[in-house]
């Protein structure tokens, strides 16, 4: 991957910068709080609550959110989440969390997931499933080699299917409180994939760069620099503590190999796919079949331009930023008017 990749999406990050200030403090307002802290942004604008459902009404439902995929993206889906790859209820012996998996080109794909019976945790089966629609329609059409696409891409697959399930719910929502509730839930999500993982591969970055210029790293640098890209990204608006500069000293990624700009990445070219389709229909929606079904047949960059969407193209960018500016201010409006 061509490093400017890396540089667009920390310069997107700060495009947005504005306007998630301006989603901070209508949360404080909406809140009535004298000071918005980051730990309040988990605190519910909403009066709704996600109703306890089966498992089989949250996968219905699922399914429906992700339809606008069409009949052969369905197709898929229903022989993964009907066979018997996909393990759905928690027990003492099985691992937390959620993921997929597959082995090679011949097996339908591996689902665990931990289905904890709330009409909330249906993103989660769509963004599993996301993924294993991904490897299904590549084990399709692909052979063993060109199999395994890299999480570069695959997340733009299982986040595609979230922002279209929450638009989804949104436009079906039964209330303006519901439609509150998964406005802001999708907003979270883009805070939590795209805002924070920037932050963090700025740290990370700038981490390597002392190192790679000779110098050492100490706590103290370390908590300074934590603070000044909290108060960077979240604004003058929110009240950051002294004591979350050591925050950096919880997170494991920072030992790994500068990746986890590539879930901002991510989010961000899913974004930009879901905009396409608003605005090319069926084209678009082609163009994103054909980019599942190319699996790792070629690298990434040229993998997502098969979707419409180019790593090193301001106008990928700008069209996110449309979808994310578009989507904050519906929350705010919503709200404020309800």
């Amino acid at each position: 991957m061509d490093p400017e990749v890396y540089d667009k999406i920390i310069d997107f990050s700060h495009t947005l910068l504005p306007k998630f200030y301006e989603y901070f403090e209508a949360r404080k307002r909406i809140l009535g709080l004298d000071e918005m802290m980051i730990c309040d942004c988990s605190l519910s604008v909403a009066d709704y609550e996600p109703v306890q459902i089966s498992y089989e009404d949250a996968v219905n439902m699922g399914r429906a959110g992700i339809s606008v995929w069409g009949d052969e993206y369905l197709e898929v889906f229903d022989n993964i989440i009907t066979s018997p790859h996909v393990d759905v209820y928690p027990s003492e012996t099985k691992e937390s969390g959620a993921y997929e998996c597959v082995t090679g080109n011949k097996i339908t794909p591996f689902l665990n997931i931990n289905f904890n019976g709330m009409e909330s945790y249906t993103s989660t089966i769509i963004h599993e499933m996301g993924h294993a629609v991904y490897d299904g329609l590549t084990i399709k059409n692909q052979n063993y080699y060109n199999c395994g696409p890299s999480i570069f891409t695959h997340e733009v697959a299982s986040t595609a299917n979230e922002l279209m399930f929450h638009r989804y719910k949104i436009e079906n929502a039964g209330s303006k409180e519901e439609q509150l509730y998964w406005l802001d839930k999708e907003i979270d999500l883009f805070i939590s994939a795209l805002l924070k993982q920037c932050m963090y591969s700025e740290f990370e970055d700038y981490c390597y760069k002392i190192i790679e210029n000779g110098g050492a790293l100490d706590a103290d640098s370390l908590c300074e620099k934590w603070l000044e890209l909290e108060h960077l990204y979240y604004g003058d608006e929110m009240t950051i503590a002294e004591d979350t500069g050591i925050d950096w000293a919880r997170i494991p990624h920072f030992h790994l190999n500068y990746y986890v700009y590539e879930y901002a990445t991510s989010l961000t070219y899913a974004a930009s796919i879901c905009n396409r389709v608003d605005e090319k229909g069926q084209e678009a929606i082609d163009d994103y079949l054909d980019f599942l079904k190319a699996g790792a047949s070629a690298s990434p960059a040229d993998c997502l331009k098969i979707a419409g969407v180019d790593p090193l193209d301001d106008g990928t960018y700008e069209a996110a930023g449309f979808l994310i500016e578009d989507l904050i201010d519906e929350f705010i409006e919503t709200a404020e008017g309800k």
